[in-house]
């Protein structure tokens, strides 16, 4: 064969590949945006995690309430720790289950990315109402969920 057959058939090769994988990269990619802030506060597993935290903070409260105030100060400070990472646990799961959620309703939509309206400037849909409308409809019908 000669050397210009050769790059020619290269070339071609080359051109042949990559009209078979063009394509693939022509899909439509479906972005949303959501107010993550807004999610989170309705989300049912922020209300119960804020639930949770009340709760332990007013057990916290009744066990030094009898202390003297010594041991009050001491305690107090051991409960400030603990109560921030209770707050970062119950904040954190409570996200991770929000994501969740999220993710099932943008499959469902055909999204292939949500991002938090904050940082997303131009482009893509919000679609915080419908995820919050989607939570309220999965909070009436919990088997929804599953």
């Amino acid at each position: 064969m000669s050397g210009k057959k050769v790059v020619v058939l290269m070339i071609a090769g080359v051109l042949g590949i990559t009209c078979y994988t063009v394509p693939s990269f022509a899909q439509e990619i479906k972005i949303a945006s959501i107010d993550t802030g807004k999610v989170l506060l309705a989300h049912p597993a922020f209300q119960k995690a804020r639930e949770k935290y009340q709760t332990e903070i007013q057990s916290m409260q009744q066990k030094i309430k009898d202390m003297d105030e010594q041991e009050q100060m001491s305690a107090q400070q051991i409960m400030q720790y603990q109560v921030q990472e209770l707050g970062m646990q119950l904040e954190t799961e409570a996200f991770n289950e929000m994501r969740k959620d999220v993710k099932k309703i943008a499959e469902k939509q055909g999204y292939q990315y949500v991002m938090d309206i904050n940082v997303l400037i131009v482009g893509g849909k919000d679609i915080t109402e419908e995820v919050l409308s989607e939570l309220k409809k999965s909070e009436k019908n919990p088997q929804e969920k599953k």
